[in-house]
């Protein structure tokens, strides 16, 4: 995303204020775009769906929404970082013409697998099958959303894909609102999958327009499940780790049953989506400050390497480089702390706007904290990824998964007052290990650097090797 972000800071150049803003919209929507628009979709259609639904059926919407995003990152993001690194792979050689083959590729690789995973879940499910046919579908949308944005990370028209989300939301709200005062529960579901699968067909298109056509497919990605099997244990564990809390509410004593394969947990589900919201300052900091100015110090450190720099010249850019990463860091811990401290204050308004009951005030609190934590982690991930501490960040994942999942079970034996304190206690104890871990990596960072990995190979002894 550094690309992106160093386009989104000419904005930030602009003499007004409107500048500034414009650049933070579009910032929190490309690197959190899915989750905004999801809120902000089940939000307005819930508000317009009051009338002609009964709150089993309101229920039975949310909830399937929510599993369709739920399992739709858990399913991509097996293939999320391996697909990334081939990418990063093919842009570094300067191979543009593999990115669309790639794309189609990885496309039709998750689609074949996902099909088959959704087909055989709603099977067991009683709804209809127009319906069950509409969630298969809106399934297989979002699948192609998250993957198209692991393509456009390194677009140059952002604005494109801002408004892809943008268009995709407005037609979901408006396709939702007039057929379901026709055809009640049926029709929000068919208007919000018509506007995702809109979204995704903006994204592809926009992904063709970026790189161009020039063959149909390249499976070569399958090669770096094997040469980066760590990146796909990341991929497991880390989106396991974001959902796995979700999951031990809905299958617990405290979850709802709305069918057979369908669970939601809304004393704690609701209030937790929102706190989720509150992060998107620190993300679009991240995106546009953080990320470009440790990259511009990064791509100094292995170029003084790479130019045989004596070690002490290389320790200078280290330092320089690992001391701009933790004045930012604490930039970001500021900024989104100020945030999240308003959030916590405006939390009474807050539950009024999005109708959230009393009981869910003290869940909503400890919410906001643990996002706070999660999206320190998340940016302390991608600083990993930088690094290719792969196995470290492996950990990382494993770590953040298992604790959320026991602590949320403590959480829940002890009562409603616990809720959330579960989520929060693992965002925090996987932070500290994640930011110590890192911090001794860096310290050796010389150790590691040279004795890890091939610093300077040649570009074709590298693209001989990428072929085999």
């Amino acid at each position: 995303m550094a690309g992106i972000g160093f386009r989104l800071q000419k904005l930030l150049e602009g003499d007004t204020y409107t500048d500034v803003f414009r650049a933070y919209v579009y910032a929190s929507i490309i690197s959190a775009g899915p989750l905004i628009f999801t809120v902000a979709a089940i939000a307005l259609i819930g508000v317009v769906s009051r009338e002609n639904l009964t709150l089993q059926e309101q229920d039975i919407l949310r909830g399937l929404i929510v599993y369709v995003f739920a399992f739709s990152l858990i399913g991509v993001g097996m293939v999320q970082l391996v697909a990334t690194r081939y990418v990063a792979d093919r842009m570094f050689l300067r191979d543009d013409m593999s990115l669309v083959p790639s794309f189609l590729s990885v496309i039709e690789f998750v689609f074949i697998f996902q099909a088959i995973v959704a087909l055989i879940a709603l099977s067991f499910s009683q709804f209809s099958l127009p319906m069950a046919l509409t969630v298969y579908i809106l399934y297989l949308f979002v699948c192609g959303i998250w993957l198209s944005m692991i393509f456009l990370s390194a677009a140059y028209s952002y604005k494109s894909i801002v408004w892809s989300f943008v268009t995709g939301c407005c037609v979901s709200f408006v396709a939702a609102f007039f057929w379901g005062k026709y055809s009640g529960l049926m029709g929000y579901l068919l208007g919000f999958t018509l506007g995702q699968g809109l979204t995704f067909l903006l994204l592809c298109i926009r992904v063709f327009v970026e790189f161009g056509y020039y063959h149909a497919f390249d499976f070569n990605f399958i090669k770096y499940f094997f040469r980066y099997p760590a990146l796909f244990g990341i991929g497991v564990f880390y989106y396991w780790g974001i959902w796995i809390d979700k999951f031990v509410f809905w299958f617990s004593d405290v979850g709802r049953e709305l069918d057979p394969i369908l669970y939601l947990a809304p004393q704690y589900d609701a209030p937790i989506f929102v706190a989720y919201l509150t992060i998107l300052p620190a993300m679009s900091y991240f995106l546009m400050k953080m990320e470009t100015q440790f990259f511009v110090r990064y791509q100094k450190y292995f170029a003084g390497i790479i130019s045989r720099l004596p070690l002490e010249g290389v320790r200078r850019l280290k330092i320089d480089m690992i001391d701009n990463l933790r004045d930012s860091f604490q930039k970001v811990i500021l900024l989104q702390g100020i945030v999240s401290l308003m959030a916590l204050w405006a939390v009474p308004w807050i539950i009024k706007i999005v109708h959230l009951n009393s009981l869910q005030i003290g869940v909503l609190r400890i919410g906001i904290l643990g996002a706070f934590l999660q999206g320190l982690l998340l940016i302390l991930m991608n600083i990993y990824f930088y690094f290719e501490f792969y196995r470290e960040a492996l950990w990382v994942s494993i770590v953040f998964f298992l604790l959320n999942g026991i602590l949320t079970l403590l959480s829940i034996k002890i009562g409603l007052a616990a809720y959330g304190y579960g989520y929060t206690g693992a965002c925090f104890l996987s932070l500290i290990f994640a930011y110590l871990l890192l911090d001794s990596r860096l310290k050796d960072l010389e150790y590691w650097t040279f004795m890890t990995q091939p610093i300077y190979r040649p570009r074709l002894q590298l693209e001989a090797e990428q072929s085999k």
